[in-house]
């Protein structure tokens, strides 16, 4: 029923783009990246992969306390 929904509103959950420890880059349904999770170390490691690999992911604050 999930995918009918998903079909037919044309909108989905979070999609899990890379993932740095327990850190988890996200792009929302509204085309924005989010951090989710992790240590200050595991976001300057996404912050760098982010810098060579994905140009376009701009994420200046980290969403706690959300599901993945």
């Amino acid at each position: 029923m999930r995918t009918l929904r998903i079909l037919i509103t044309g909108q989905a959950g979070p999609r899990v783009i890379a993932r740095f420890g327990n850190a988890t880059l996200v792009r929302g349904a509204d085309r924005r990246y989010a951090l989710v999770g992790g240590t200050e170390a595991e976001a300057a490691e996404a912050r760098e992969w982010t810098a060579h690999f994905l140009h376009e992911a701009a994420f200046p604050r980290r969403l706690t306390g959300c599901r993945r």
